[in-house]
């Protein structure tokens, strides 16, 4: 119920829900799911904010790659989360991250 969006990668899946948060699941070997960590989620779980505490909120679009993902928000601000071992989360490292991380050179 509210789902507005699937977004489906490799081994992990996303929705996107009507309040404009997001809840991931699958696997979560490079962050991919959002959450702080790096455990493996039977369930789906909430998407956190930026500074891991609280929720990502305002998200209008959501894609999901090979442990990757990346949200859009109302503001029109790039976040991305997940495996980042040829820079795929776009903030000039090789980092995996396991929380949203804006993309260098889009709105912040």
């Amino acid at each position: 119920a509210n789902v507005a969006q699937l977004a489906l990668g490799m081994n992990h899946s996303c929705a996107l829900l009507t309040d404009h948060t997001a809840r991931c699941w699958g696997d979560n070997t490079h962050g991919e799911i959002g959450d702080g960590t790096t455990m493996q989620r039977l369930t789906p779980v909430p998407v956190v904010s930026p500074n891991g505490s609280g929720m990502l909120s305002n998200i209008v679009d959501l894609h999901a790659g090979n442990d990757i993902t990346c949200a859009l928000d109302a503001s029109a601000t790039v976040w991305c989360w997940g495996w980042n071992a040829y820079g795929e989360i776009g903030d000039g490292t090789r980092t995996d991250r396991h929380v949203p991380t804006n993309v260098i050179g889009l709105p912040l």
